[in-house]
């Protein structure tokens, strides 16, 4: 699923926002509060997922056996539906992102996306 929000989209007070919020919805909801329940259900069913952040959009991809499909899309529904952003995790994921962050400095291509930004039109 591509959501129409990415790292263009951070306030400038909050750069990272978009890519935190990628994070933070894997680790429970409501009706599912139990962290990581939704990797757990897929690698107990054959499964897999993934998320990435990119300038315009965020993307959540997963792969479950058939028979699965209807819990993962329950599961999946309720991060978009009543995240929890516990105060436990979101201290830890804001350092998840500010590592992965540090650690993409040296990339040229990422040094390319924030000239990008810098430089595009907020509107």
């Amino acid at each position: 699923m591509d959501v129409g929000v990415g790292n263009f989209s951070d306030p400038p007070e909050l750069l990272g926002l978009a890519h935190f919020c990628e994070h933070m919805l894997f680790l429970g909801s409501k009706k599912f509060p139990e962290e990581n329940a939704y990797k757990k259900y897929l690698l107990a069913h054959g499964g897999r997922c993934n998320a990435y952040t990119t300038y315009a959009n965020t993307n959540y991809t997963f792969e479950v056996t058939q028979t699965f499909l209807k819990g993962a899309l329950e599961i999946f529904a309720q991060f978009f539906i009543c995240p929890l952003f516990n105060a436990d995790s979101v201290s830890r994921e804001i350092k998840a992102v500010d590592s992965e962050n540090s650690k993409n400095l040296q990339i040229d291509e990422r040094r390319i996306s924030q000239v990008l930004k810098s430089n595009s039109n907020p509107n």
